[in-house]
């Protein structure tokens, strides 16, 4: 229950930051992953499924939502990180390098304790 707050939470304080650094830091600049359109349905997805965990409904489908989220998020990070950019975009107006980010996906999936099916 601790990590589904502790994700939730993560997830819009992300959320948030994007919006708050929009129009200060253009994503579009790395590359289509960080297009102004993939980052504005990433602030979507983000608020709906942090509001998701937090709200505690159908734990099992938000679990496995979660975990293919951070595991996604992860993929881009590392990637963004290996091509070599100095920052991902992840946290909006908080420029962190993609290798943070990556580290705090991974840390999330660790959260997550395995489920089984209700």
């Amino acid at each position: 229950m601790v990590s589904a707050v502790a994700c939730g939470c993560v997830l819009l304080a992300a959320a948030v930051l994007k919006l708050v650094g929009w129009n200060v830091s253009p994503f579009a600049q790395y590359g289509w992953l960080l297009s102004p359109t993939v980052q504005s349905f990433a602030v979507i997805w983000e608020v709906l499924l942090g509001v998701w965990l937090l709200s505690r409904k159908a734990p099992f489908v938000s679990w496995l939502a979660a975990v293919f989220t951070f595991a996604a998020f992860a993929l881009v990070s590392g990637y963004l990180g290996v091509i070599g950019q100095a920052t991902c975009g992840c946290f909006g107006i908080i420029q962190a390098s993609p290798w943070a980010a990556f580290a705090v996906d991974v840390t999330a999936l660790g959260l997550q304790p395995p489920r089984t099916i209700p």
